[in-house]
């Protein structure tokens, strides 16, 4: 789906939810006590949703995902203020829903959407036992507490088993996003304990809390760790922060200016609130659509406006990609096309069509050179195992026994595992290319937040042939040893025993900004 069509998605289900809270809560409908943490909650969370999506410029998928999340937890909450009999069933039906949709997310967002151990396993029982607690929803009551409680069990057990079989990966993300999961504890759970005290006289004031503290703490942790730095929007190229400040405390005093005169009660406050965030959250998709057509002048330096030009040249770059396979590529193939039309030579025609595989067979490898497409069903070993596999059918005259050792759960964090992709992929080839041995070894491993990578021949050139020749007859080596060291790795290049050349690679790998780099590409 394009960007602007799920913008305006979002901004249409924002303005639905505004009038289904107040359609349902009337005056004398519901009473205060029980309604204000779900007004309160329900329009946190669409405020959440129109700021990602206003700054999700890349139309990144799980950022998408998660605002379609918080728009299901949203509509829940807002479910638990209808009394109607419609919304006791809708508020039961999103349960299910909800519940294996958040494992999943979890689970694809902790592993930033690669292949794992058991992931197709788990992610069909997942999916059936929540089908099986919907279909038990529409037999009868007793049918459905029993279907949602197998579900409820399953998810969490496939949960934890597959925290416990990545035991390693999850203690590397919560040693780099320790400081931001701790933190949303002790906000969600210091304002529970100060709510607590506040309204211990007030009867039914934890109704429901249970629901409301789970979706608290999902949504506050991810978006904590995939969003640290401070994101900005259209309305931030257009007004300077402190003109945005003067402008909120200006609307901030109209709403209880309004609401004193015309007698309000809270849930008018909380109604031209979110009035007033759809209104910007249209203002944003409108802004946003015309920096896309045209750079304006009087826009000032922003994050926003750096995101922005970052994107021009994306798409400039695409486009003249687009143009080379038009005018490069797309015509020689069109004139062999139009050539073997109209030859009847079986050689000819053989001819055009071994050209033809050449042609495709180039395409796609400067395709994979250009940007390596990871099966996101296999593991990294798996994917790195069929990268050297492919790498040995690119040279069909040479016979390389090769031996690739890695941990089966071995994680590496974005953008690392393209980084480690194409190291292997080159120096790999390499060893096609220039070794005289007939074996091959690669050793790949990710310990305590460390890379080693190790490759190695037993081909009769030695270290010094490539440590002591000008760096332009190994352009390959050289351009791996300069991004080795400039992520604060080391590289060695070494004798193999008994003979042949070993190259290692060592590097940190670092995870601090890992997510936030995973939901910006």
């Amino acid at each position: 789906m394009k960007p602007r069509k799920i913008k305006l998605l979002f901004l249409a289900n924002h303005l639905i939810t505004m009038l289904y809270i107040a359609n349902i809560t009337g005056p004398g409908r519901l009473s205060e006590s029980t309604s204000l943490v779900p007004y309160l909650i329900s329009t946190l969370i669409l405020l959440d949703i129109s700021y990602i999506v206003t700054c999700n410029l890349k139309n990144n998928k799980m950022l998408n995902l998660f605002c379609g999340l918080l728009a299901l937890n949203c509509w829940y909450i807002v479910f638990t203020l209808d009394p109607s009999r419609a919304g006791a069933v809708a508020l039961t039906a999103l349960g299910p829903v909800i519940l294996c949709a958040s494992a999943r997310f979890t689970l694809v967002f902790f592993f930033q959407d690669t292949g794992y151990q058991y992931k197709r396993f788990t992610g069909i029982l997942m999916f059936f036992t929540c089908i099986g607690s919907i279909i038990g929803l529409f037999i009868s009551p007793r049918v459905f507490a029993f279907m949602f409680g197998i579900q409820f069990l399953i998810t969490v057990f496939c949960f934890f088993l597959i925290l416990i079989k990545h035991h390693k990966r999850m203690g590397f993300v919560w040693k780099n996003e320790r400081k931001s999961i701790l933190t949303s504890f002790f906000l969600i759970f210091g304002s529970f304990a100060l709510y607590c005290i506040l309204t211990a006289k007030v009867p039914g004031h934890l109704e429901n809390f249970g629901v409301y503290l789970i979706v608290l703490l999902f949504f506050f942790n991810i978006h904590a760790i995939s969003l640290k730095k401070s994101k900005s929007t259209p309305l931030s190229s257009v007004f300077h922060k402190k003109q945005a400040w003067i402008m909120f405390l200006f609307f901030a005093l109209a709403v209880i200016l309004i609401s004193y005169l015309l007698k309000f009660s809270f849930r008018g406050y909380f109604l031209i609130i979110n009035l007033f965030i759809w209104l910007v959250f249209l203002c944003n998709i409108m802004l946003e659509q015309n920096f896309r057509i045209q750079k304006f002048s009087f826009l000032h330096p922003g994050s926003y406006n750096k995101v922005l030009e970052q994107i021009r040249r994306e798409e400039q770059l695409k486009a003249d990609f687009s143009n080379y396979l038009h005018d490069e590529v797309l015509q020689d193939v069109l004139s062999l096309k139009n050539l073997m039309s109209k030859s009847g030579d079986p050689k000819v025609q053989k001819l055009i069509l071994s050209t033809l595989d050449e042609l495709n067979g180039n395409i796609r490898k400067q395709m994979q050179d250009y940007h390596p497409a990871l099966v996101k069903s296999l593991t990294l070993k798996e994917n790195y195992q069929n990268l050297i596999e492919e790498t040995g059918r690119s040279f069909p005259y040479r016979t390389i026994i090769t031996t690739f050792t890695c941990p089966d759960d071995l994680f590496l964090v974005e953008p690392y595992h393209l980084i480690i992709y194409r190291f292997i992929k080159e120096l790999a080839t390499n060893v096609y290319k220039h070794s005289k041995g007939n074996y091959m070894w690669v050793t790949l491993s990710q310990d305590k937040g460390t890379i080693h990578l190790c490759v190695s021949d037993n081909g009769t050139s030695c270290a010094d042939t490539i440590l002591l020749s000008p760096t332009s007859d190994h352009k390959g080596i050289s351009s791996i040893q300069e991004q080795t060291l400039s992520l604060c790795g080391e590289m060695k290049i070494q004798d193999n025993t008994p003979r042949g050349i070993s190259v290692h690679i060592t590097m940190p790998m670092k995870g601090e900004h890992s997510y936030e780099s995973f939901v910006s590409r």
